[in-house]
């Protein structure tokens, strides 16, 4: 066999070689690909489910605040007035015992 005819056979082999490696890693690359793409989707319905959290924790502060903003305001519409009564009927409650006490003596 002369050199140029084992060079040919070698570069038929190696053009062999290729071909097999061309078909084995087409399969692989695909499979990276669908794998990334899954994990894309994966990754923007995490996002989408964070995004849904955070917006129902924003939504509880709110109502948080709401009901504390709520009871400041009727404590300050309440309080005073029925300390007010308290002292008005706690007076007259002493008055009452007064006016007793004197009755009977």
């Amino acid at each position: 066999m002369t050199a140029i005819n084992r060079l040919l056979k070698s570069i038929n082999n190696i053009q062999q070689d290729i071909n097999l490696i061309t078909q084995k890693t087409i399969p692989v690359l695909e499979n990276a690909s669908n794998t990334m793409r899954r994990v894309d989707e994966l990754s923007e319905n995490i996002q989408r489910e964070i995004d849904g959290i955070m917006y129902s924790i924003r939504s509880l502060k709110k109502i948080a605040d709401d009901v504390v903003e709520l009871e400041t305001k009727i404590k300050q519409k309440v309080e005073e007035p029925l300390l007010d009564s308290i002292s008005f009927f706690s007076g007259i409650i002493k008055g009452i015992k007064t006016f007793i006490m004197k009755m009977k003596s």
